[in-house]
């Protein structure tokens, strides 16, 4: 009896305690890992959030290098499928921000795919539908700087469907409100692109209906409170189309205020920095096409200083590269306006250079051709009224010829460019 008991217990009994003790100790690995990795995004989102680009990516890389070795092992487990999903977004989040296009859509894409896996398992659980509802977002981001505005249409729609019906599941999730507001807005970009106003005022509208609740919800959220201010600048952008400047300059300025508000409570965040610069320069060009130009200055000016900090703190960040050669052509115009077109033509070339540099990283982004397209035509309209006429017709030749290619490669113009580029064949004896 004795020795049978010894045999179960050296036989079964002290296996089953070491498997035990090996199985607890893959899953203490495990969780240690996963902790590792959660750091590693905590940091990349610090860095994200003070604009450091190669620190966010580094640790972002990190991040996903441990979840992809763990999802070798288990592909079924959902929450470890779930997190190397988010980590592809992390990573084409960075991409998009350093200009590469390609590379963010590969990593958005391999996101979508993990996303579709898991929202097809279990179609009732909100958080993997909004997974999947963002993931369309963010390709549709991606077809909308390669100026394919029927693909991001398609992303976009799919996106807000999926927001719309786990919303209506769950009225009291304002995540999913803000993310109901995004859409709308995306949506509106879009259509007021393609020439279609009042559609895209309504799509503003929708975004600024929720917006405003929440802000009213929480005066301290200040996630909500951004959200409101970008409502108003859209709005703002409707109405200075229409040329309708008291209204555009109404609600650029409640934006602003929120913007400044923001940004004062903490000037380390480069993104409420960046929305600030943004206000000053929409309230300017506003003031400038009311012809306040002191007014436009002092805009121009606050705005012009807060962005060449950003681009110097990290002159990879495309994003602030490109608000910067739009701040230099904001100080030319006010310096045309003077006639002072020595200014204008040294403010107008120093965009032009920043946009060559973008446009030449990423021929595919529809976005940066045509800020160069722009950029040569307002250098050849301070440079003719300074009386070199050849010199401005070779610049308003470069600005045709970019335009024209993105016509013949597919790439969308809006009706305003398309009459752009008639005028410009029209200055040029062309066809």
């Amino acid at each position: 009896m004795i020795r049978s008991l010894a045999v179960l217990f050296l036989g079964v009994i002290i296996p089953l305690f070491f498997s035990a003790c090996e199985k607890s100790r893959k899953v203490g690995i495990e969780m240690t890992q996963l902790e590792l990795a959660a750091s590693y995004d905590e940091s990349g989102d610090v860095a994200l959030t003070k604009g450091n680009l190669t620190a966010a990516k580094n640790a972002y890389t990190a991040a996903f290098e441990i979840r992809k070795r763990m999802n070798v092992h288990d592909y079924e487990d959902t929450e470890l499928q779930r997190d190397l999903s988010i980590s592809y977004q992390n990573l084409g989040n960075v991409a998009v921000e350093l200009g590469n296009l390609s590379a963010a859509e590969a990593a958005y894409s391999a996101g979508m795919e993990i996303s579709e896996r898991i929202a097809a398992r279990s179609p009732e659980v909100t958080e993997w539908q909004r997974d999947l509802s963002v993931g369309h977002e963010k390709l549709g981001d991606v077809a909308l700087a390669r100026g394919d505005l029927s693909s991001a249409k398609v992303f976009f729609t799919a996106s807000l469907e999926i927001t719309k019906t786990i919303a209506a599941r769950n009225p009291e999730n304002m995540q999913l409100q803000q993310d109901l507001c995004i859409i709308h807005n995306r949506l509106g970009d879009i259509v007021r692109d393609e020439g279609d106003f009042l559609t895209a005022r309504s799509a503003y509208t929708a975004a600024l209906e929720i917006t405003e609740t929440l802000a009213t919800l929480d005066e301290e959220n200040s996630e909500w409170q951004r959200a409101l201010s970008i409502s108003h600048n859209k709005l703002g952008d409707m109405s200075y189309d229409e040329d309708d400047l008291p209204a555009a300059l109404a609600a650029y300025s409640f934006a602003m205020k929120i913007a400044k508000e923001l940004a004062a409570q903490d000037p380390e965040n480069t993104t409420w920095q960046r929305d600030l610069a943004i206000s000053f320069a929409k309230v300017g060009r506003t003031t400038l096409a009311q012809e306040d130009i002191p007014a436009a200055r002092a805009s121009f000016s606050a705005a012009l200083e807060i962005t060449r900090k950003l681009a110097e703190q990290d002159p990879e960040n495309t994003l602030w590269q490109r608000d910067l050669s739009i701040c230099y052509d904001d100080i030319g115009d006010i310096a045309f306006a003077e006639d002072d077109f020595a200014a204008a033509i040294e403010a107008s070339s120093s965009s032009l250079e920043i946009v060559k540099s973008l446009a030449a990283r990423d021929r595919e982004n529809a976005q940066w051709q045509l800020d160069l397209a722009m950029a040569h035509y307002n250098l050849a309209i301070v440079i003719r009224e300074g009386g070199a006429e050849e010199e401005a017709n070779e610049h308003y030749l470069q600005s045709h010829n970019i335009l024209q290619e993105m016509v013949d490669t597919g790439k969308h113009l809006s009706p305003e460019d398309l009459e752009w580029l008639v005028e410009l064949k029209e200055k040029l004896g062309l066809e």
